[in-house]
């Protein structure tokens, strides 16, 4: 994975754990201090972190992806605002743009191998979300991420796995409901 990955990792951390969390972090995994954003490192290390992660604070694999997809959609808005807002400005358009927005991530980092997002089934307030990815165990994520967009646009979100590569399937498939917040 790009360096971007491992980095916010290390400022979720940081921001919510401390500077010592992160120290305990590196000597648990030889990590260093800062990540090169443009550079492609292994992504056994960025399990590693996440492993670390979950040993120090006492959590499964689960609830720290799905904390991390949630502080991504924070960071990238924070960090990459004018590519984030060219994808678009309401929940589900957004979601629709995500393969464009890697397209065109991917032109800056040639070696992404960026996730696939579509959609099917699609109704007033629900959809089901088909995700593809060539590595195991990030759709933890998954969840997290939606909640920080749906935060991002204003919009209750709740998702519901349905089945996936544990079912044999070549991807995983989640329910998404949602609703703009009133007053919205």
């Amino acid at each position: 994975m790009y360096g971007l990955v491992n980095q916010a990792i290390r400022d979720m951390v940081v921001e919510r754990f401390g500077a010592e969390a992160w120290a305990d972090i590196r000597a648990l995994t030889g990590a260093e201090e800062l990540f090169l954003t443009m550079q492609q490192y292994p992504d056994e290390l960025t399990f590693s972190l996440v492993e670390a992660v979950c040993k120090l604070q006492g959590t499964e694999a689960d609830a720290v992806l799905q904390a991390f997809g949630e502080y991504w959609i924070e960071y990238v808005a924070k960090n990459y605002r004018e590519l984030f807002a060219i994808a678009g400005g309401d929940f589900v358009t957004f979601v629709k743009n995500l393969n464009s927005l890697h397209t065109r991530v991917a032109q800056m980092m040639p070696e992404l191998q960026a996730p696939g997002f579509s959609i099917s089934d699609e109704q007033e307030g629900r959809f089901v979300l088909h995700y593809h990815s060539r590595r195991n165990g990030m759709q933890a994520m998954i969840p997290g991420l939606f909640q920080g967009l749906g935060r991002r646009f204003a919009t209750r979100v709740s998702l519901t796995y349905l089945e996936g590569k544990a079912e044999g399937l070549d991807h995983d498939c989640f329910q998404v409901e949602y609703s703009r917040h009133e007053g919205n």
